[in-house]
């Protein structure tokens, strides 16, 4: 693609050359090539290139400005290495399977490493999969996290399908106090 500047200049484009240039760092980062950031997460070890981590995260973006060291190290407090692998390999693809089983983890690292596009695919995930088992555990994410929007639907949802929440498993482990903060919550949005 092509467009003419002047008389004299014309600027050529290629659409494809940040996906293809995206294409080739994750195939170097599968053999460790070329890699100059080394993350131990748990006793994990993952190489990646801090170039691609600083764009995709606010996060390691500011982590590694503060370094000047050209091969760097560091340290990722993470529950579970594997779902920061995931990540980790979502910042070079753009691609990433969300269960209910990672869900939480990936939402609270999302939120911690300021990847909204992540959190958006959480939630997306999170809306379209609420269901009779899920609902209270989804409910207490949105409470965790702040994700209004998202918590308005669940509530709904849950007003919609109570009795059978109520009947359901799902509510036997809730704690004391999220049942009384879920019941008082829905009461004051019943009053106004």
């Amino acid at each position: 693609m092509y467009r003419m500047e002047d008389d004299r200049t014309m600027t050529f484009v290629c659409q494809e050359i940040s996906s293809v240039m995206f294409q080739k760092l994750y195939e170097q980062k599968k053999c460790s090539r070329f890699c100059d950031l080394t993350l131990y997460v748990n006793n994990k070890i993952i190489k990646a290139h801090r170039n691609v981590l600083a764009c995709s995260s606010p996060y390691f973006d500011s982590i590694l400005k503060q370094h000047k060291i050209v091969r760097e190290q560091l340290t990722v407090n993470c529950l579970d290495a594997d779902i920061f692998d995931m990540i980790v390999n979502y910042m070079y693809t753009g691609q990433i399977s969300i269960e209910h089983s990672t869900v939480e983890e990936l939402l609270k690292l999302a939120d911690y490493f300021i990847m909204t596009k992540l959190i958006e695919y959480c939630i997306e995930f999170l809306g379209t999969k609420l269901s009779l088992y899920n609902c209270l555990f989804t409910y207490n994410l949105t409470q965790s996290f702040k994700l209004k929007q998202l918590g308005n639907l669940v509530e709904n949802w849950i007003l919609t399908h109570l009795n059978e929440v109520c009947d359901g498993t799902e509510i036997l482990n809730l704690s004391l106090n999220e049942l009384q903060d879920f019941l008082r919550n829905k009461v004051a949005s019943l009053l106004i």
